[in-house]
């Protein structure tokens, strides 16, 4: 299960970690559906904001783009900013 962060891609036979940090963290199936995009290979920030838009209208994602930083991180919020966990 992805807690607050998980997940691999895979780009030109490299292996980079990914980061996931979601909003609320309390949400189950929230992280449920970011972990299945992340299984199914999205790579793309703005491809996982699209797909969670389906069911979450106002999802945001959003990379954290910090130079020369050894791992790619993004930042979901379910509601389209930070709110209290339910």
């Amino acid at each position: 299960m992805l807690s607050r962060s998980s997940g691999h891609r895979v780009q030109l036979g490299v292996v980079t970690a990914l980061t996931v940090v979601r909003n609320p963290a309390n949400d189950d199936e929230f992280a449920k559906a970011i972990e299945e995009l992340l299984a199914e290979g999205v790579t793309r920030a703005s491809d996982a904001q699209g797909r969670l838009r389906e069911r979450w209208p106002r999802a945001v994602v959003r990379p954290r783009e910090l130079s020369a930083e050894p791992t790619r991180v993004w930042y979901a919020y379910r509601e389209g900013r930070w709110i209290p966990a339910d």
